[in-house]
């Protein structure tokens, strides 16, 4: 009893991160975790977001499945990795300058975080695979921290699709005010939450943002419609 009452009351610092299939930027948030299992409960405690300038490119060079020599994998998944370690970095830099932020001086429990995902194949000959480059070496050098990374395998080798990944999560942070979440990013997705824990699932639902961001390309010139300025000039028709 008195190890339920201690994990109940266990608190976390983690720092989350995603670049997405759309390739818009890395944006790395914060949050204090408290309880464990299915009773925990997240707060947001900040947010950063970077460019990922000419690593993009390289990026979607690589997804697109070019040939390319082994080091330039290597060296996508170091660039990344480093540019990670940057944003984790001014983040926490960020949350201990604002007094409403009770970060404490031990800083973050660990960090989590996605990486680019190059191929996805979750029906293959050889197995469910997907591969999501990184490299977290460089977090763990900087922060000295330990890093989660590879998410997509644990539910591909159990059977699953390994898309979407968040239908547990979102369970526990919104079970109490709707009963599903669509997600609009590169890919749509979207996670059933009501009925109870057994019902909950998740699939992916089409293209989104990769088409977008590529009529913005093509039509305006832009990688994206930054803060929906173009999309908040059109007209609104209710059908």
């Amino acid at each position: 009893m008195l190890i339920g009452r201690m994990d109940a009351n266990r608190t976390r610092w983690v720092v989350g991160c995603m670049t997405g299939t759309s390739l818009d930027g890395l944006d790395a948030a914060l949050v204090e975790i408290e309880g464990t299992g299915l009773d925990m409960k997240a707060h947001f405690r900040g947010l950063i977001s970077k460019p990922l300038a000419g690593l993009a490119q390289d990026l979607r060079h690589l997804a697109e499945g070019n040939p390319a020599p082994p080091i330039d994998y290597m060296r996508a998944a170091r660039r990344l990795g480093e540019l990670h370690a940057e944003a984790v970095d001014e983040l926490i830099a960020q949350c201990r300058a604002d007094d409403d932020c009770p970060l404490p001086g031990t800083g973050v429990d660990f960090v989590v975080a996605h990486g680019q995902t190059i191929w996805h194949a979750p029906r293959d000959a050889v197995g469910r695979l997907s591969w999501q480059l990184f490299d977290p070496w460089p977090i763990v050098r900087r922060l000295g921290v330990p890093v989660c990374y590879d998410l997509r395998q644990a539910d591909l080798i159990s059977g699953g699709e390994g898309a979407p990944i968040t239908p547990m999560a979102d369970w526990v942070m919104y079970r109490d005010q709707v009963d599903a979440v669509v997600n609009l990013g590169g890919v749509m997705n979207y996670s059933y939450i009501g009925g109870g824990i057994e019902h909950v699932h998740g699939a992916d639902l089409g293209p989104c943002n990769i088409l977008l961001d590529g009529l913005c390309q093509r039509l305006f010139g832009e990688p994206f419609d930054s803060g929906g300025r173009l999309a908040s000039q059109g007209r609104i028709d209710v059908i």
